[in-house]
């Protein structure tokens, strides 16, 4: 039957014992019902929301890094081509080339670089103030964790006082108690989906945390190496003309080439063992198990609960109208559940769909700065300047003295124009890879958008969901 909102749900100690009769059982068992469903629903609204808040990318940063990513490539492409260019041009006298022309080369590279490390540093400190704003919003991981146990502690205590009056009490008829029993399975259905669900939102905010630090670690070590300890040694060779720098800095691109190709992979490795850590952690707080209610089991308890309410016409002791509220409500959550798993299924699809062609370019585009920095290492250390003894005859005495063999020279110059033709390929894809990523994920965007699956708008259709859903169970 009906009962007031300003009811409390009972103590432990106001359950009668095992026989007897309590007038009021009917009532307090209609009232736990009814807070446990509400609790339940708290709980899947505060799951939502911890979805939506904790792991927000804003819609403007994958702009910002396509802007970023196309002034990094263009300068880098500009370098390359001016390096491979000048050496080009002056391989026959390489001492003919003015320092002005030598430098260029390098400081478009060096300009490149350093916008890397910027746009890293500036997501970094965008994504920290975003983090805060979140952690006052209490959505972060240990804010929402904390809320979660709290809510699983309360739903455990009243599922338990629950199961205590159907056990003690002698006022419910046959009929009465298997529609309640049936009931409770289907709140405990609801109840371990529930917790479930939250597993998987607390593992994939951690494997977001972990693979977005991991990128911005190899993106700032890629960027320093190649900008500091690559152009930066260039730029010091072409200035005082030190050949041999110019293999201190192939180092620097060797290692930012090597970092490139391994950041997708790395980044997906951490972020796994970061999501293995957090599932064994979430699982054993919740005592979750791999036998714990799935969306066909709480489809198969609704359905018998739907069975028996039907065959039911009349009852003393159970709220037949509230029931049939219940059930709407019961089976949208089980509609919310169906409709979050293939939205999980389809995100881990397109993640993994996207690391293979992160994985493809980053080898090709990471490899061709490999060979541009092992060829430099090359032409560097490889450079062994030599004299030549000539016979003078111009005073008309015939006299020995030793000149520069300019042999060196022009292998040096050779081997950078070689480096620096290997790297051309390697940027241009850069910039072609920029353009097509961006051009893609417009493209998908604005088709999404048309067929109302932005993720903006399935999280707001979720929350309406639950909005009628706390209405029902609002009687």
């Amino acid at each position: 039957m009906q009962v007031a909102n300003t009811l409390s749900a009972p103590d432990a100690h106001d359950v009668p014992p095992s026989g007897s009769s309590s007038p009021g059982a009917e009532q307090k068992l209609e009232l736990l019902t009814k807070q446990i469903a509400q609790q339940e629903n708290t709980l899947i609204r505060l799951n939502t929301n911890f979805r939506i808040e904790c792991t927000h990318v804003g819609k403007w940063k994958p702009r910002r890094l396509f802007l970023y990513n196309l002034a990094a490539s263009g300068c880098g492409t500009a370098g390359s081509s001016s390096i491979a260019s000048t050496r080009w041009n002056f391989y026959s006298h390489p001492r003919s080339m003015a320092r002005s022309t030598a430098w260029s080369g390098p400081v478009c590279l060096f300009t490149s670089h350093c916008i890397s490390l910027g746009a890293v540093l500036a997501e970094t400190t965008i994504d920290l103030i975003n983090d805060s704003k979140v952690r006052k919003k209490g959505f972060d991981i240990n804010t929402t964790h904390k809320r979660v146990l709290a809510i699983k502690s309360d739903l455990d205590r009243l599922l338990q006082e629950r199961q205590s009056i159907l056990e003690h009490t002698d006022d419910f008829t046959l009929s009465d108690l298997e529609l309640a029993r049936a009931e409770g399975r289907v709140l405990t259905d609801v109840r371990d989906l529930s917790l479930d669900e939250y597993s998987q939102f607390f593992v994939r905010a951690h494997k977001f945390f972990a693979n977005r630090a991991a990128n911005s670690f190899m993106g700032m070590t890629a960027a320093s190496t190649g900008g500091f300890g690559g152009t930066l040694f260039g730029i010091l060779s072409a200035a005082h003309r030190r050949p041999r720098l110019v293999g201190t800095a192939g180092i620097g691109f060797l290692i930012s080439g090597a970092t490139i190709v391994a950041t997708p992979g790395t980044g997906r490795v951490v972020a796994n063992l970061a999501g293995q850590r957090a599932r064994k952690k979430i699982y054993s707080q919740l005592n979750l198990s791999k036998t714990a209610s799935s969306v066909s089991q709480l489809k198969a308890d609704i359905a018998k609960l739907e069975q028996l309410a039907s065959k039911t016409t009349i009852s003393e002791h159970y709220n037949l109208q509230n029931l049939f509220r219940r059930l709407s409500a019961y089976d949208k959550q089980g509609k919310l559940f169906t409709a979050q798993n293939e939205i999980n299924a389809g995100e881990i699809k397109k993640a993994n769909a996207e690391l293979k062609e992160r994985m493809l370019f980053a080898a090709l585009i990471g490899s061709s700065k490999m060979s541009w920095g092992i060829n430099n290492i090359n032409a560097g250390f490889g450079f062994q300047p030599r004299s030549l003894l000539r016979v003078n005859t111009d005073s008309g005495k015939a006299r020995a003295e030793f000149i520069n063999d300019p042999e060196p020279s022009r292998l040096f110059t050779e081997r950078v124009a070689i480096a620096a033709t290997t790297y051309i390929p390697g940027q241009g894809l850069w910039i072609f890879d920029t353009l097509q990523n961006r051009t893609r994920e417009e493209m998908r965007n604005r088709t999404l958008a048309s067929q109302g699956q932005l993720p903006g708008a399935l999280n707001k259709e979720r929350l309406d969901r639950v909005d009628e859903i706390d209405a029902a169970f609002n009687y």
